[in-house]
């Protein structure tokens, strides 16, 4: 099947980890709550940002209340919780599909999915000129949505990166496009550190109205 672009309908509101933006409600106060934030990023894009719990919440759905790293699996749970609360608002349950290979993520993103995706930011940092935190080397996660081309060929998505926040001048605002190459290097380096996979992300999928 030949290449086409894959772009939404509907960006997601932005949300910010650490500094301008949307303030972290409660006691988890944002270096740790990247794949939170990824997580509300996926559930603004499959409900038109009608529907997207707080920080605080999330955190509880997913076993982990404390200002403590957050993973994909416990996406995977906290994401199954919900069902009620979203059909009070006339929305279907949303799921997290665990993806483990290149090959599955890219169809995934180029068919229109919303992925969440756990990088190495250390790596992130060697490819990119810009980032949200140009010292940090550690696991993150992000979303991404969409797919394009650039003029010179490059195939690039759309990026949350709740890092990206323009709270000073070197700092990006999210989101933004940015090469898919560079995204499936941090993410292959974060799985070889953690996974023993090729990737590992999470799909988010349902959210539609009933």
């Amino acid at each position: 099947m030949a290449w086409s672009p894959s772009i939404p309908k509907y960006w997601p509101r932005f949300r910010s980890q650490l500094g301008k933006g949307t303030p972290v409600p409660g006691a988890t106060r944002g270096s740790k709550d990247c794949n939170v934030r990824a997580f509300q990023h996926a559930f603004g894009f499959l409900t038109k940002d009608k529907f997207v719990p707080y920080v605080d919440n999330i955190r509880i759905r997913m076993g982990r209340p404390g200002p403590t790293g957050t993973t994909l699996w416990n996406s995977q749970k906290a994401a199954a919780t919900y069902d009620a609360a979203l059909a009070k608002v006339g929305r279907k349950p949303i799921r997290v599909y665990l993806k483990f290979t290149k090959k599955a993520l890219i169809a995934d993103v180029q068919a229109g999915r919303v992925a969440c995706i756990a990088i190495d930011y250390g790596q992130f940092n060697k490819n990119m000129n810009k980032t949200g935190d140009p010292n940090f080397k550690g696991g993150h996660g992000i979303m991404v949505l969409g797919e394009k081309r650039w003029n010179d060929g490059t195939l690039v998505w759309r990026l949350y990166d709740s890092l990206d926040d323009n709270r000073r001048n070197s700092i990006p605002q999210g989101p933004r496009w940015v090469p898919r190459w560079k995204v499936l290097k941090a993410a292959e380096a974060w799985a070889r550190k953690t996974n023993n996979t090729e990737v590992v992300a999470g799909v988010f999928r349902g959210g539609g109205k009933k």
